[in-house]
């Protein structure tokens, strides 16, 4: 059987994000009993590192999927316990005679095994929730306005762990008062970091999703206002692709889908794949192509997709010009004529051209790269086998 699996490329952003998700945990527990003071406020020491985990939670869920930021929750819960745990014995090992201060240590490390405990079981059950939300949510507005969708799922996730972990850490230390007004304080304290942390959080994802363009954008405008006119587009416009190709069975005609809410794998036919205009728009510019590419390959000699005369499906890729660059026509040697909105100029290229350039690929809309990953597949429109059509004329006879 002939499959073509997608395998994931390189991603240094999941490495660096992961490594700084365990590190706002670790940081957490090292100065959750360090309490600070500034006046009447009196809070935990890790109220500000914490809600970091969240919101890298939330860019994994949305950029990666629902699954490897569960596995990410619970390897960083993993790693508390490794840390607390590998401190209880190191207080408790017989310390040298010219270690001075010996009981600081005890002092400071012992409390660690009861705060890891207190946050595992707390960021379990927030995260899971704050997971589970941004998924519904997703589900519910399109993939769209990931920064209102990541600070509500964040704020119930927070509400959540707030409760749980101070009352199983400071049940036996703090007045059942002084507990209640400590939990309010940290909350507040949180969904104001929260709401501030969505801005860069949004700017990433779009970034990732965006082939490093929608960055550099940004920086270009120095004036203020401007600057955060396009922030606040940026953040509105922010949202990850919730499906990724996985493998196209030829033999078959399937695409192999994954879903990264919580619907799993999904096997679809390509034509249903192909004129589904949902999945379509969910789908990152690359595989979108590839599905446009395949399909021509199988139905290389339909071009029903081409005819004026279905009215249903009549070229519907092209009414969507929300890409960097779009395509305006087709000369007739088969060159794309295409419109680069950043710079205001038009150029020519053949759809292969494109198709094996992902970054230029990449900042095409989905249902555009769809359009060019089909053209380059259907044997009858590729430059190398094109051959003109006789043309008809009609004879007047009397």
């Amino acid at each position: 059987m002939k499959k073509i699996k997608f395998k994931e490329r390189p991603d240094t952003a999941i490495s660096l994000l992961s490594v700084l998700y365990v590190t706002s945990l670790l940081a957490n527990l090292a100065v959750g009993y360090r309490y600070i003071s500034l006046g009447s406020f009196t809070q935990s020491g890790g109220i500000f590192i914490f809600p970091v985990s969240f919101i890298i939670s939330d860019i994994i869920t949305e950029i990666y999927g629902s699954d490897l930021a569960r596995k990410l929750v619970r390897y960083g819960i993993v790693c508390q316990f490794i840390f607390a745990v590998y401190a209880y014995l190191v207080i408790h090992t017989p310390a040298p005679y010219f270690l001075q201060n010996k009981e600081l240590y005890a002092s400071v490390f012992s409390p660690y095994l009861n705060f890891a405990l207190a946050s595992s079981i707390s960021i379990w059950i927030g995260s899971k929730i704050n997971i589970v939300l941004l998924s519904k949510f997703s589900e519910f507005s399109g993939g769209k306005y990931f920064a209102v969708r990541s600070f509500l799922a964040s704020t119930a996730g927070e509400f959540l762990v707030t409760s749980i972990s101070m009352v199983i850490a400071n049940y036996s230390k703090l007045s059942l008062d002084n507990l209640i007004y400590m939990i309010g304080c940290c909350f507040i304290i949180k969904t104001i970091i929260s709401f501030v942390a969505i801005w860069p959080a949004s700017v990433i994802v779009y970034n990732l999703t965006h082939k490093r363009s929608s960055y550099k954008t940004i920086l270009e405008f120095k004036r203020p206002i401007r600057l955060l006119k396009n922030l606040l587009l940026l953040a509105w416009n922010a949202k990850g692709f919730m499906y990724v190709l996985e493998e196209i069975d030829m033999d078959r005609n399937k695409a192999i889908l994954y879903y990264k809410g919580t619907r799993g794998i999904i096997e679809i036919s390509l034509f249903h794949a192909f004129y589904n205009k949902e999945i379509i728009d969910k789908l990152n510019p690359d595989d979108a192509a590839s599905i446009g590419y395949y399909y021509a390959q199988i139905h290389g000699g339909d071009n029903v997709f081409l005819l004026s005369e279905n009215k249903e499906k009549k070229n519907f890729v092209l009414m969507f010009k929300s890409g960097e660059l779009n395509i305006l026509g087709i000369t007739r040697d088969k060159k794309i004529i295409i419109e680069d909105t950043k710079n205001a100029i038009e150029f020519l290229k053949f759809p292969m051209e494109i198709y094996r350039n992902k970054l230029m690929l990449g900042k095409f809309s989905s249902s555009q790269a769809l359009y060019i990953g089909y053209l380059s597949g259907t044997p009858e429109l590729n430059l190398k086998n094109f051959k003109p059509k006789q043309i008809c004329y009609l004879k007047l006879v009397k």
